[in-house]
């Protein structure tokens, strides 16, 4: 784990036994040297007492630099201990980001699987009351709720149409009305029963006829909770010209929706 440890520890082992050596021999030396240059007798307690101040003086300066020794290699592994850290801070550190991403990944993974779902009840939904609707439809308007309504439509016409209409023939026999529950299911069609000029508005150059059509339908029962009520041209049934809705409570009095229609 340390790069230069094994390096101060081998210093430090051979250092303690050379020093210990060195300090021997340079006791001895020292007396040998003393003993033959300097002619004064020595007792033995002068000899005993130079040794161990020579002793004493050797092991402080072991002892000094075994503490410098010990001061580096306490260094190194400061240093050491320090670079480990900060790669386990890092570490901890990208591992908090990955968590904060997975977080992050599983919240949005959440929300697609909450509108997936939101979107999968819809369906459901109408799906449950198209099938309720046919199959509560019936070809008996006995057995069913009627309801009339009013279609009301606008024609200009110009100098090439003349001679221009008085009633509303025309109009009666161009639209059709359908109710549609669901998913755009057509649980009746509407009968167009009547017609009226509402307003005729003439001039050199053109003509424009309102007219007021009533519908009738008969409705299954029981009531669902909406209905559609669509117009379309009847050289065109798929091709809407109108549409209003209408509750099952409005439907429940007989009155269906006022519908418009201009050409």
């Amino acid at each position: 784990m340390w790069g230069t440890g094994p390096s101060i520890g081998k210093r430090l082992t051979a250092m303690v036994p050379a020093l210990a050596v060195g300090l021997a021999a340079g006791v001895t030396g020292g007396l040998a040297m003393a003993g033959t240059l300097d002619t004064t007798p020595y007792g033995e307690l002068q000899f005993n007492t130079a040794a161990r101040n020579a002793h004493q003086a050797g092991r402080a300066e072991a002892l000094a630099e075994a503490e410098k020794v010990s001061a580096e290699v306490t260094a190194q592994l400061k240093a050491d201990n320090a670079v480990q850290v900060d790669k386990v801070e890092a570490k901890l550190d990208e591992a908090h980001k990955e968590q904060q991403k997975l977080k992050r990944s599983l919240k949005e993974s959440g929300k697609e699987l909450k509108a997936r779902q939101a979107k999968v009840e819809q369906l459901e939904s109408a799906l449950a009351q198209t099938n309720a609707a046919l199959g509560n439809a019936t070809d008996s308007a006995a057995s069913g709720q009627s309801v009339e309504g009013t279609l009301r439509t606008t024609w200009t016409y110009g100098p090439k149409q003349k001679p221009w209409p008085q009633s509303c023939t025309e109009p009666l026999q161009t639209y059709q009305v359908r109710v549609t529950a669901g998913a755009d299911a057509t649980v009746a069609n509407a009968r167009l029963v009547g017609a009226k000029v509402v307003k005729r508005q003439e001039s050199k150059k053109s003509l424009t006829l309102t007219c007021e059509l009533t519908y009738a339908a008969a409705l299954p029962t029981p009531l669902g909770g909406s209905y559609r009520f669509v117009v379309v041209g009847s050289a065109a049934p798929n091709t809407v010209q109108d549409a209003q809705e209408a509750s099952s409570s409005a439907l429940g009095n007989g009155s269906a929706p006022t519908l418009s229609v201009s050409r």
